[in-house]
């Protein structure tokens, strides 16, 4: 009886506590992760969750995040975590995108497909699926997932990735459109998109699209140190002018 007193008062503690965690104003996701790991070392959840961010944290220092990715997901194991979370399999030696985008499947089918976490290993299965090459399965994914998060900028760039995947250009620029129309800021809308341009030799419009990129996001200047002999990108680099073409 008295065991049973004492594990309900733990319990309840560790809710209550997991409440504070959540009311707690915080700079970032990060931020409120580690917090939540801090509060319940044992919560799997939580570790695993915490891998995820570090995994896709925008850093200079990739080998540090993914170290550190790679130290949440063992945490989340050691927690009792089971299958083995997808992102650990992503930071593996040569990962292999099929069997990832299948892991993120059977997560869904786990959460419910129909459920906000369940679309969420959805759109991140239909992300391997595209970097593995598969766009049709990708595509599937992408619109179960636009059901959910019509509206979701990020899901209009994997659609242009997709498509551009697939050889369908005209409708991958159309995505990358109505991704910038939700949000005139989408970085990686431009990026993809100048990509697609300079792939097929429209040039203004590439380079337009990467100045619009690196006006909002200046970091993306180091993707260009492979283009060292190209003028035109060199010129974009130092600022200098040249063709204006309206952005939408």
């Amino acid at each position: 009886s008295d065991c049973c007193v004492a594990l309900s008062v733990c319990c309840a503690g560790l809710q209550a506590l997991r409440n504070h965690v959540r009311a707690q104003p915080y700079a970032n996701e990060l931020a409120l992760l580690r917090a939540a790991t801090r509060a319940a070392p044992d919560d799997a959840l939580s570790w695993s969750l915490l891998g995820d961010a570090l995994r896709t944290a925008p850093t200079d220092e990739p080998w540090f995040r993914e170290t550190d990715a790679t130290k949440a997901y063992e945490a989340a194991v050691d927690a009792g975590l089971e299958p083995e979370p997808c992102g650990l399999l992503a930071l593996r030696p040569r990962p292999v995108p099929s069997s990832i985008a299948g892991c993120y499947e059977q997560r869904a089918d786990v959460y419910g497909r129909g459920s906000h976490d369940g679309v969420l290993q959805l759109f991140e299965a239909a992300k391997w699926h595209t970097r593995g090459g598969d766009f049709k399965k990708a595509t599937r994914n992408l619109l179960r997932v636009k059901k959910a998060l019509p509206r979701d900028p990020e899901l209009w760039v994997q659609f242009g990735l997709a498509r551009r995947g697939a050889g369908k250009l005209a409708p991958a620029v159309e995505a990358y459109e109505r991704a910038v129309e939700l949000d005139p800021a989408c970085v990686e809308a431009y990026q993809s998109w100048g990509n697609l341009e300079l792939g097929r030799e429209n040039r203004p419009r590439a380079l337009e699209l990467f100045r619009r990129e690196l006006e909002l996001d200046p970091s993306h200047r180091s993707r260009f140190e492979n283009y060292a002999s190209d003028p035109d990108i060199q010129a974009l680099l130092k600022g200098e002018p040249f063709t204006e073409r309206p952005v939408p």
